[in-house]
């Protein structure tokens, strides 16, 4: 009505944002369901697959209690550490980025440990039948431990615009994970735990390997 011209593009800097950022973080949150359901699948379709399904999913709802901390805590790190590096303060962000590893690696392990000892406890109060679970919990929380790197290091690369090779690392866990899955899948939900701390071994060598090149680089 008031003869407004409307011309409608494409902002390329926004294109730039979505595959440089948007496209490879969706892709990392993507693989987790997927994943996750073929390793069920694997295991249900076993022997007694349900009856390891239950042990395995009994075990893993702690796995709420392993990641408490570092969510909450990486949360507020990712912001400092995007801040730090933005002004071109390397030093001071690779200490910020070691300190958090550390700090939350220990809280990490204390409740890992916790778990472990815990499992014979924690296991029966779901019955008799929960029994078995005892060693699948240990696996799954030591799993959790090994993860717990590996998500401080991926706050660091999606702070300093390395999030496609974020993607790679989880992409390398969630295959080790698959084969691991395959090759124990007879084992029951002993086998798909095993299989869940071959995949964060795995990925914590790589990615803290990757870390140490890179802070090299950086940082003389």
């Amino acid at each position: 009505r008031e003869r407004v011209q409307l011309r409608y593009e494409i902002d390329k800097n926004h294109l730039a944002i979505l595959w440089r950022f948007s496209l490879p973080a969706f892709l990392a949150g993507s693989l987790v369901v997927p994943v996750t359901w073929v390793v069920n699948a694997l295991l249900v379709n076993q022997r007694n697959g349900y009856h390891e399904m239950g042990l395995l999913n009994a075990a893993n709802q702690w796995r709420a209690l392993a990641i408490l901390v570092p969510n909450v805590a990486n949360r507020v790190v990712l912001a400092v550490q995007s801040n730090l590096y933005a002004e071109a303060d390397r030093v001071r962000f690779h200490r910020a980025l070691v300190a958090n590893l550390m700090i939350l690696t220990a809280l990490s392990g204390v409740v890992a440990v916790g778990l472990v000892i815990a499992a014979p406890w924690i296991m029966k109060a779901y019955g008799e039948g929960f029994s078995a679970g005892v060693s699948v919990l240990t696996l799954l929380a030591a799993s959790w431990f090994l993860l717990a790197p590996t998500w401080v290091l991926w706050n660091a690369m999606v702070s300093s615009n390395q999030v496609w090779q974020g993607l790679f690392f989880n992409a390398v866990g969630a295959a080790i994970l698959l084969a691991g899955a395959w090759a124990w899948r007879d084992r029951g939900a002993l086998g798909i735990s095993g299989a869940y701390v071959l995949s964060a071994a795995v990925q914590v060598l790589i990615q803290g390997a990757y870390y140490i090149w890179w802070r090299r680089s950086e940082v003389p």
